[in-house]
């Protein structure tokens, strides 16, 4: 089995990702996707456009339901950011809910939102990096001490850090002590070992598999996993099992795995 727990959709581009993703699902064997619909070049998107952009994926979910789970991408700046997770995961359905870089995660701002997450038992998916100096960065992009500070308010919180934290030679060990945080390995960071390290540092348990398609390519990301010195058995736990748990709202932090 293979879940996909990290794509998106970009609303100014939506019926060629639409298609790009349904191609990829096929190409690949993919069981299913979780997918945002977001836009990188805003941020902080208003009221309206949120509720656009949700839209267009809960109708995106609605067309496949078979291989296609929706994350309700909120940003916590808007007066009605509470509302919006509430409605996205209540009445829509939605399988987690996103976070970009509107502001750091460490900021009491989120709690809201995180809170939310906490009652419905669904993951929070944020974004997050350490970039070298002198490259570009959102102005407000989390990196993995912010996550931590997040996890250590909200132990009871299902929290997964996005792309390894950008470096998982300075973020996994970050996040290490806290049990609410999961890590996906999306994104196109490609040294070897990385994944390997992930494992050998945090269990295997808290690992899981996403692309971070159609932005990158779906073929990069499975590649990490089907050429890492790893047991097929922690291979399976990565590319389905532990996603299946995650997004089971029966299973909390602190349960057996």
């Amino acid at each position: 089995m293979l879940i996909d727990m990290h794509g998106h959709i970009f609303p100014s581009n939506l019926q060629n990702d639409k298609r790009e993703v349904l191609e990829t699902i096929e190409r690949y064997g993919i069981d299913q996707v979780y997918l945002s619909a977001i836009e990188l070049t805003n941020q902080t998107p208003n009221e309206r456009e949120l509720d656009e952009w949700n839209a267009c994926q809960y109708a995106f979910e609605a067309e496949h339901p078979d291989c296609i789970r929706s994350y309700c991408r909120v940003c916590v700046l808007n007066r009605n950011a509470r509302d919006v997770a509430r409605r996205g995961i209540w009445d829509h359905n939605a399988a987690g809910l996103k976070l970009l870089s509107e502001v750091t995660f460490d900021s009491h701002l989120a709690d809201p939102v995180i809170e939310e997450a906490i009652a419905a038992n669904v993951p929070v998916l944020i974004h997050a990096s350490h970039k070298a100096p002198g490259s570009p960065m959102y102005p407000n992009e989390s990196h993995s001490g912010h996550i931590a500070a997040l996890a250590a308010r909200y132990p009871e919180a299902k929290i997964i850090m996005a792309h390894t934290g950008g470096n998982a030679y300075r973020a996994v060990k970050t996040v290490r002590p806290y049990p609410n945080v999961a890590i996906d390995i999306s994104g196109s960071l490609l040294r070897a070992g990385t994944l390997e390290y992930t494992v050998d540092l945090l269990g295997v348990d808290r690992v899981v598999f996403g692309s971070d398609f159609p932005y990158v390519p779906h073929a990069i990301c499975i590649g990490k996993v089907q050429e890492a010195n790893i047991t097929d058995a922690t291979r399976e736990k990565i590319l389905a099992g532990n996603a299946l748990r995650l997004f089971d709202r029966g299973w909390k932090v602190g349960d057996p795995t």
